[in-house]
């Protein structure tokens, strides 16, 4: 990413950081519900609370403003998948990825989303199992801290376009690569869907 003009990295870097914090407040659990809910809950009381405390109109309205951007902010980094890629030059369209042997198994980092039975959920930097299965399925599995495993199954000539790139999240900035396939399943079935998959740390695996 070095190559990239200073500024845009730093906007880059910026961006990474606001949506690990986004994503890990989407994601804890705090009295059974999100920390985003409850920072949704504290600014929607605080906009009438400071209207009755301070007696203005403009406290008022600022609180509410602020809620609207949080919102938004939470809207946008849910629909960019948490994370910042920033793709290299070129991009290349597979019919099908064959390199990866028949049930041999691969220790990777995916970000993207993930589904169990009746429940779909935004993965980012997880550790996941990449194999192969001998119908030339590619799939994918990463396990919640709640132990409940959750998958990600890409049918063989699903794949539209892979892209390399770096992948920013947080203060982590790791060569990866952004996948494009039809997804079968959920409430976008049919549609195009992207993960992005570290490749800094990745290595086969019994």
């Amino acid at each position: 990413m070095e190559d990239l003009p200073i500024i845009k990295r730093a906007a880059n870097r910026a961006i990474g950081f606001l949506y690990a914090f986004l994503y890990f407040t989407s994601d804890q659990l705090f009295l059974g519900a999100t920390l985003r809910g409850w920072i949704t809950v504290l600014l929607f009381l605080l906009a009438p609370y400071l209207w009755l405390r301070s007696g203005s109109l403009t406290y008022f309205l600022m609180a509410l403003a602020v809620l609207v951007i949080v919102r938004i902010s939470y809207w946008k980094a849910g629909r960019d998948g948490y994370i910042v890629f920033v793709a290299l030059a070129g991009e290349k369209v597979p019919a099908d990825v064959q390199h990866a042997e028949d049930m041999q198994k691969y220790s990777v980092k995916a970000s993207g989303i993930f589904s169990v039975i009746g429940r779909e959920e935004h993965m980012v930097q997880r550790q996941a199992i990449l194999w192969r299965v001998p119908v030339g399925d590619h799939a994918f599995m990463v396990q919640r801290p709640t132990g409940r495993y959750f998958y990600q199954f890409i049918e063989a000539g699903h794949i539209k376009k892979i892209r390399a790139g770096w992948l920013v999240f947080g203060k982590q900035t790791n060569a990866a690569l952004e996948i494009d396939f039809k997804t079968t399943w959920g409430t976008d079935a049919g549609e195009s869907d992207f993960s992005f998959f570290s490749s800094s740390d990745s290595e086969g695996c019994e």
